[in-house]
């Protein structure tokens, strides 16, 4: 956890599971995988994914977050 907020893990509601992960970039930018599947299928589908984008300041604060 930084700046007191969750950016990447695994997180399940029993329906669907949602997995995350980070990479931080030379830059400070971090940038964030997140993608879904459902108990109803089978194979992960790729296309759902979503790519988000914040920016780790100095002060140990993250920037807003916006889609890639």
């Amino acid at each position: 956890m930084i700046d007191r907020r969750v950016i990447a893990g695994t997180f399940s509601d029993g329906k669907s599971v949602t997995k995350s992960i980070a990479t931080f970039e030379d830059d400070w930018i971090i940038l964030t995988m997140t993608g879904q599947m459902t108990n109803e299928h089978e194979v992960y589908d790729a296309t759902s994914s979503k790519i988000l984008e914040m920016e780790l300041l100095p002060d140990g604060t993250i920037t807003a977050q916006h889609e890639r």
